[in-house]
């Protein structure tokens, strides 16, 4: 699995964690490469940081849903989550969680966008590029908003932080596009 894959993989794990173990577990992998990474030794505090911000129960500080950055009226299951859905279902994807967990929760999008990115480069298909172009230019409309709100609430747990900046710099341009770019030219020059 490219490291790209790889952190699309361990992103989408650390931010649909039910519990203290998924989290730290889906992190570790996130940072396998990296020895100088923050740590915990109370993972409890992780959750707890983790579900004060994404979960609750009291009003979610950075709800992980793109619906409530990109639609008019700031709600779950707006046009943005079926949008998503439709995009999911035309390739043959769904959510696991489909009609328990919206459509367009973080999680899912990034697990989508690592499943286009692998089949496109098993599969030379031009549609399969549009569609994980098209699905990280719609993570990257919302997910600056969500990163500002998680970075300015108080008492965020650093490695809460430090997930955030690896999600913010695998959606930067010139990180995810150079892979997109190469698989893009391949799949122009097989067609006949």
């Amino acid at each position: 699995m490219s490291g790209t894959l790889q952190t699309l993989d361990a992103l989408a794990k650390f931010f649909i964690a039910a519990k203290a173990s998924e989290l730290e577990a889906a992190y570790y992998s996130l940072v396998e490469d990296d020895p100088l990474h923050p740590t915990a030794s109370i993972w409890q505090d992780v959750e707890f940081s983790f579900n004060r911000l994404f979960i609750g129960p009291r009003a979610v500080i950075a709800p992980p849903y793109a619906s409530v950055y990109l639609d008019s009226e700031p709600r779950l299951m707006g046009n943005s989550t079926l949008n998503i859905r439709y995009l999911y279902h035309a390739v043959g994807l769904a959510s696991p969680w489909e009609n328990h967990i919206p459509d367009d929760h973080l999680s899912l999008e990034l697990d989508a966008l690592r499943q286009l990115i692998a089949a496109s480069e098993r599969i030379e298909n031009n549609e399969l590029f549009q569609l994980s172009a098209y699905l990280l230019a719609h993570l990257r409309q919302w997910t600056p908003y969500f990163i500002q709100r998680v970075r300015s609430a108080p008492e965020t747990h650093p490695l809460i932080g430090n997930v955030v900046d690896r999600l913010e710099d695998i959606l930067r341009p010139r990180t995810i596009d150079s892979e997109l770019t190469g698989l893009a030219a391949r799949s122009v020059s097989s067609i006949p």
